[in-house]
């Protein structure tokens, strides 16, 4: 029997609250974004729930509602791409994002003027410098403190109220350093994910910050995310390996892999439903795959994106503070979607 769509599925309070699969914005390849593929992309909080930041190749960050349709803040960030982008979410006011160059720049959002109209600048609030390679991964820990992860192989801790030089720098890894996440219930815990073929679980309160190291991937550690509370425990890592690893802190073994036995694709993103029931991941051939980590450990299902077969991975991809909203940076080859929103 074929297994139901979770996006038609309405679960009791936390759970996925997506009811129809939508297209809300579709972003095309015309003289707008034209060379300007969409790199990244980042919710805002639940008081922001509409708004979603993007970046891409050309430099540009973007802030979106997506319940108009439309980019209501622009920054023209850098002359190089822009890798990474994270919303930090207790106040939504702010937004960071990663260049190919090693530079992390802040940006405030949702500020007004005296006239009560929001203004953009394309110089950032606070630029920050200190690794030697491209930044792959940036995550407010809360508004003040920020990490940031390199091609250098280290992981940087800033505080935005003293910006002139890193807190700490560390070079935990063997590899480069691919994804950080941090733990909505605690400001000094987060993972990273590295090339390596590890994660690691950080708490920035003690000399040595790195608690444990996960193994469990046989390439390498593209994504990593916990599962949302009351879940503390546990979280999820994405690998170019085909596979999404489930583990619980207090076991040394993933407690289970979900792979697509149909389709061997690198996963370059995940995201987690509000329940932490579905894993909803991007992969490298244009497909968004979906698993119940209550049912078996083969895929659910894969949700048609409209695009053609072997087209172009899927870069990026979150999910709505609400849970009504799932948006993808598509990677797309050509004349087809660089942003798509579904709800």
């Amino acid at each position: 029997m074929k297994a139901q769509n979770p996006l038609n599925v309405q679960e009791p309070k936390h759970g996925i609250m997506i009811q129809q699969q939508k297209k809300l914005i579709e972003i095309v390849n015309n003289k707008q974004v034209e060379g300007s593929k969409i790199t990244d992309i980042c919710f805002n909080n639940l008081k922001h729930k509409t708004q979603m930041a993007s970046i891409d190749v050309s430099g540009v960050l973007k802030i979106w509602d997506i319940a108009q349709g439309k980019v209501i803040q622009n920054f023209k960030a850098s002359k190089t791409w822009l890798t990474s982008v994270d919303v930090e979410k207790q106040d939504g006011k702010k937004v960071s994002c990663g260049t190919l160059d090693g530079k992390i720049l802040i940006y405030e959002i949702n500020q007004s003027n005296k006239k009560g109209k929001t203004f953009s600048k394309d110089k950032p609030n606070v630029e920050l410098f200190g690794h030697s390679g491209a930044i792959q991964c940036i995550q407010f820990l809360s508004p003040q403190f920020i990490i940031a992860g390199s091609t250098d192989s280290m992981v940087s801790l800033w505080d935005l109220d003293n910006p002139q030089r890193y807190l700490a720098l560390h070079q935990q890894h063997t590899g480069d350093v691919l994804s950080l996440h941090a733990y909505c219930g605690d400001s000094n815990i987060f993972l990273s994910g590295s090339s390596d073929l590890t994660c690691k679980i950080w708490d920035i309160r003690v000399k040595k910050p790195v608690q444990a190291e996960f193994k469990g991937h046989e390439s390498a550690v593209n994504t990593v995310k916990f599962l949302p509370l009351p879940s503390p425990t546990t979280f999820a890592t994405g690998s170019d390996d085909a596979s999404i690893n489930l583990w619980d802190l207090r076991m040394k073994d993933p407690v289970a892999q979900f792979q697509d036995n149909q389709y061997y694709d690198s996963i370059y993103s995940i995201a987690i439903s509000p329940s932490g029931r579905y894993i909803f991941a991007a992969s490298e051939n244009s497909r968004l795959k979906i698993f119940d980590t209550l049912g078996d450990l083969d895929i659910m299902c894969n949700l048609e994106l409209g695009l053609q077969q072997n087209d172009g991975m899927i870069r990026s991809i979150d999910i709505s503070a609400d849970g009504y909203a799932i948006g993808m940076a598509l990677g797309s080859k050509g004349n087809h979607k660089d942003l798509l929103i579904i709800m």
